[in-house]
């Protein structure tokens, strides 16, 4: 992480680039800054199979060339979290009152960045604002 909260991810060379949150690990985003999981180049890859808490007010994103794929769970405390590109769901999603999670991308075309593939085992663990905005195409599955 960077002194300003962000993560980036990629180097001059490019590269496989994969951040793995742990079974029972926890990362919180509590940065100021936009996007604190950011893109550079190469494959990005986040895996979070422990708790990913945002507890900051005003909206954030995870960058739409990092795929994030989430079998733990995900609070959103305060503010609103934007999941931006691709991945799958099968964890669970938790939103406070007064705060949000939104969800952008591709959903119809497989293989095209941006498509999220959340399966019948996804949770929320709440009815506070889940949006589900697309572009060119449909939403597969539950939230």
């Amino acid at each position: 992480m960077s002194s300003a909260g962000l993560l980036y991810f990629g180097a001059t060379s490019s590269g496989n680039n994969t951040l793995t949150n742990a079974a029972g690990g926890t990362l919180n985003l509590s940065g100021t800054y936009g996007t604190p999981i950011e893109y550079y180049t190469g494959t990005a890859t986040f895996n979070n199979a422990g708790t990913l808490n945002h507890t900051v007010a005003g909206t954030h994103a995870i960058n739409s060339n990092v795929t994030f794929n989430n079998t733990g769970t995900v609070n959103v405390s305060a503010g609103t979290l934007s999941i931006n590109g691709s991945g799958t769901d099968t964890g669970t999603y938790s939103a406070s009152a007064g705060s949000g999670l939104q969800f952008w991308g591709r959903y119809a075309d497989p293989g095209v960045r941006g498509r999220r593939s959340p399966s019948a085992a996804a949770g929320r663990a709440d009815h506070r604002r889940h949006n589900v905005c697309q572009r060119n195409g449909d939403w597969h599955g539950q939230l």
